[in-house]
C-alpha cells in the first residue's frame, strides 16, 4: 500500500501530457465531425499551360467558347475539354455533358454559401510528406479540410466554374 503511495506523483506527472495531447486532438478534430459541405460544385478540365480553358460563365450559366490560339503565345491548342458535377456527399465527380449543364444555375463566387471554398495544395501527415502535388484539390471551411476525388491531371487542368444553385 506504501508503495502505491509513492507513485501517485509520477503517475500524476505522466499523464497529464498525455491527457493534454488528447485534449488537444478532440478539441481539432471533433468539431469537425459535425461539419457537412452541401453545395454541389461544377468543374472543367482540359486547360492547357496558358489557362485557356473552353468553358466560362456569363450571369450563372456556362458558356461553351472557342479557343484562340496566338503564335505568339507559344500555346498549343489545350487537350479535350470536359465538365464535371462534383457531388459533394457522395465524394464524387461525374462528368456532364454540355447540355446537360446549361440548365444549372451557377454562383461563381470562390466561397459557397454555406462557407466552403476549394483550395489547392499537398497532401501530407504528421511526420510524413507525399511530394510536392499542388494540383490535388481539398474543400475547405476553418479546420475541416477534405481531399476532393476529382478528374485533375495537372495543376492548370483545373478551372473552377461555380456552386450550383437550388
Amino acid at each position: 500500500m506504501n508503495e502505491n503511495k509513492r507513485n501517485v506523483p509520477l503517475i500524476v506527472a505522466l499523464s497529464i501530457p498525455v491527457l493534454m495531447i488528447v485534449l488537444t486532438v478532440i478539441s481539432i478534430y471533433v468539431p469537425t465531425l459535425f461539419i457537412k459541405p452541401k453545395i454541389d460544385f461544377i468543374y472543367s478540365t482540359g486547360a492547357n499551360y496558358c489557362y485557356k480553358n473552353r468553358y466560362t460563365v456569363e450571369k450563372g450559366k456556362i458558356i461553351e467558347n472557342g479557343i484562340k490560339i496566338n503564335e505568339k503565345d507559344n500555346c498549343q491548342e489545350p487537350p479535350d475539354s470536359r465538365l464535371y458535377y462534383y457531388d459533394v456527399e457522395k465524394q464524387i465527380s461525374l462528368e456532364l455533358p454540355y447540355e446537360k449543364a446549361q440548365k444549372y444555375t451557377l454562383d461563381t463566387n470562390n466561397k459557397s454559401s454555406d462557407g466552403f471554398e476549394i483550395v489547392s495544395g499537398s497532401s501530407s501527415d504528421m511526420f510524413f510528406y507525399d511530394g510536392s502535388s499542388y494540383y490535388k484539390k481539398f474543400l475547405k471551411k476553418s479546420a475541416f479540410s477534405r481531399r476532393l476525388n476529382m478528374k485533375v491531371e495537372n495543376y492548370y487542368d483545373y478551372k473552377f466554374l461555380g456552386w450550383v444553385k437550388e
